[in-house]
């Protein structure tokens, strides 16, 4: 698995402005988590009240369906989706965000 420094990066590179809000994609997050786009899509419309405005955008176009993130968003992911990837990059996240140390 990447290290969440790397996951970070890459993120980063690929977020885009959107409503004048830096965003990354549901693509990419999901590429991010270890997930399919249509697992994380799925996550999120059952979970939409879990993310308070501001975290999520909803880019969709008649019948796609289609999300982008805040930085804080992403983080908001970890708390939805399920997979052993998910746990660790969030986990990961975390440390690398907050200057936490593994053991």
């Amino acid at each position: 698995m990447k290290s969440a420094h790397r996951l970070l990066d890459q993120l980063k590179e690929r977020a885009r402005f959107v409503d004048g809000h830096k965003v990354v994609s549901d693509i990419d997050a999901a590429a991010a988590y270890g997930v399919s786009v249509a697992r994380l899509r799925g996550s999120v419309t059952r979970n939409r009240a879990r993310f308070p405005a501001g975290t999520l955008f909803d880019l969709s176009k008649k019948n796609a369906r289609s999300y982008a993130f805040s930085d804080e968003g992403v983080l908001l992911l970890s708390g939805i989706l399920r997979s052993p990837q998910a746990d660790y990059v969030s986990v990961d996240m975390i440390r690398e965000l907050f200057g936490f140390k593994s053991n």
